[in-house]
């Protein structure tokens, strides 16, 4: 086993991803239906999926470099038949060709950061195009934001380049983002935090649980506590279902932890 990721990387860098991350975003949005965990195990050659995997990322690919991944899994399926499937080196055949450039993990400006930041209508839009998994119809997204200057924060973002709008249909530019480590921008963000608030009653996102207590407690606790709050958050990351489309559930969890002395 291990000529199926091989081909895959090859194929990852000869259309432009520097990341895994941002290859699997396009083949998610072709319509793949394998999460990012259970992606990057293929990759790294630590199992062999389905055929009908295999089958969904050589259409999305197409070309001929479909047809090299399928002949791939054939000879990690038939070691003993691997003849039979000659497969090319795709860097050797293509290296005269300039790749697509496909920005992954993008750092944003400060601009950007000021165009998000003009009112917790572009915010709340920022978020919901990151949670997106696909291009959102503009009728939807209209129908969930009544808001009436909706079309103006699509077009403001789009000048900025935070999102694109094709087809009656807008997504997020780029797949993954962070936002700059800037003083200046301090009160911004904490504006930000105020808004990521009022997120989940905005889209009528259902309470489970809610809940808040204030107890003395032994110092020796602390630790034990925090580490177990932080499992929780490490479990929300790597919770993802193996078949995407029943990758459907938005959470919103907020925590605050305080600790500190009192009289008595």
């Amino acid at each position: 086993m291990g000529k199926l990721a091989h081909k895959l990387k090859e194929i990852q860098t000869l259309q432009g991803h520097y990341s895994a991350k941002s290859f699997h975003q396009e083949l998610i949005r072709g319509g793949l239906e394998c999460n990012y965990p259970y992606f990057m195990r293929i990759l790294q050659a630590k199992l062999l999926p389905s055929a009908e995997i295999v089958h969904q990322m050589a259409k999305i690919i197409k070309t001929h470099l479909g047809e090299e991944l399928v002949k791939a899994f054939c000879q990690d399926q038939f070691p003993d038949y691997d003849h039979l499937f000659p497969v090319d080196d795709l860097v050797k055949l293509k290296k005269k060709e300039e790749p697509k450039i496909v920005l992954d993990r993008k750092s944003l400006t400060l601009r950007q950061v000021d165009v998000i930041g003009r009112s917790q209508l572009h915010y709340h839009l920022f978020v919901l195009l990151t949670l997106a998994r696909t291009p959102i119809e503009l009728s939807e997204l209209k129908s969930l934001i009544k808001e009436a200057g909706l079309q103006k924060a699509i077009d403001e973002m789009e000048q900025g380049q935070i999102l694109i709008q094709q087809n009656q249909k807008i997504q997020a530019a780029f797949p993954d983002v962070t936002f700059p480590k800037d003083d200046s921008l301090k009160e911004l963000y904490k504006k930000m935090d105020e808004w990521d608030l009022s997120f989940g009653e905005k889209f009528n996102l259902t309470p489970v649980i809610k809940r808040m207590q204030i107890r003395r407690i032994s110092w020796r606790y602390l630790n034990l506590i925090e580490s177990h709050l932080n499992l929780v958050f490490e479990m929300i990351r790597s919770s993802d279902e193996l078949d995407t489309k029943h990758n459907d559930h938005i959470i919103h969890l907020q925590l605050v932890l305080k600790q500190g002395k009192v009289p008595g």
